[in-house]
């Protein structure tokens, strides 16, 4: 369980929780990423949650688990398949939230780079999917002038 300073509380059923990152929205909410491992979940590794305390619009948010940064690595490790580096705080200009840069191996053997965007400027959290990694060039420079951070890589080896 997470308390939280204005006590709200927040049970995850997460097991090795660890905060990594806070942001506030322009609209003053502050918002939360954390990592853990579902107590119910074998097999599937280490994901990323997104919280806003007090918030019911963000229970949604909390529930879905979002890859963390790093590397999917075959089960027997002969190669990985998904790789994601993960921003957070202000990763578009004007634009709170968390931003996904990530490549995966198609089945055809070529990669297909992919970013998503969860935004949380608005009231409610809102996903989009783009292609490619146009907007990569801007969120570097935003994380280079201390707007929004690079979280930290895990590759994880998945079981079958």
């Amino acid at each position: 369980m997470l308390v939280f300073d204005d006590r709200d509380t927040l049970h995850t059923g997460l097991r090795d929780l660890e905060q990594l990152a806070k942001f506030t929205t322009p609209l003053g909410r502050s918002w939360f990423m954390f990592s853990g491992i579902k107590a119910t979940d074998e097999g599937h590794g280490v994901v990323l949650y997104v919280y806003s305390p007090g918030d019911s619009t963000s229970t949604h948010a909390l529930e879905q688990p979002w890859h963390m940064p790093g590397r999917l690595i075959e089960a027997d490790g002969s190669q990985y398949y998904y790789e994601a580096e993960v921003f957070a705080g202000e990763v578009l200009r004007d634009t709170i939230g968390v931003i996904w840069y990530e490549r995966s191996l198609m089945p055809d053997g070529h990669w297909r780079l992919n970013t998503t965007l969860l935004d949380l400027n608005g009231v409610r959290p809102d996903t989009i999917v783009l292609f490619g990694h146009r907007r990569k060039s801007s969120t570097l420079d935003l994380a280079f002038h201390g707007k929004c951070q690079l979280i930290d890589s895990l590759d994880q080896r998945l079981k079958r």
